[in-house]
């Protein structure tokens, strides 16, 4: 999913599409994941090389006591390298839901960390 995306970020996109690859202006996360994978997977992208399918995510259920955390997912890239990326809740300012509707409040996602983990294949 991708959002601003004005003509050439689009032209952009599909072009990388074409090649295999993910184009990262305005990316999102794919639309299959939940809010924190979404990050997740955008973070890493962010910082290593991977074609479209080179990486899976996961929900990390290891619980957190840091109540500024709101959770973890784990990126796993098809060569076993994997990354745990750790997102917290930021307050955003209050938007109005629809036209007319009073202002709500509003909050984000953002990486909090991002971890390198052992290899998947590395118990081999």
């Amino acid at each position: 999913t991708y959002g601003r995306a004005d003509r050439a970020d689009a032209c952009a996109l599909l072009d990388a599409a074409d090649a295999d690859e993910v184009s990262l202006p305005g990316l999102r996360g794919r639309s299959c994941y939940p809010p924190i994978s979404q990050l997740a997977e955008v973070t890493v992208r962010q910082q290593i090389p991977a074609t479209a399918a080179d990486l899976t995510v996961h929900s990390d259920p290891t619980p957190t006591h840091d109540p500024t955390q709101a959770g973890a997912a784990i990126v796993t890239h098809r060569d076993g390298r994997r990354w745990r990326v750790t997102a917290r809740t930021v307050a955003a300012a209050p938007r109005q839901a629809s036209c007319g509707a009073a202002p709500k409040p509003a909050t984000y996602l953002e990486p909090a960390a991002m971890e390198q983990l052992a290899e998947a294949n590395s118990e081999l």
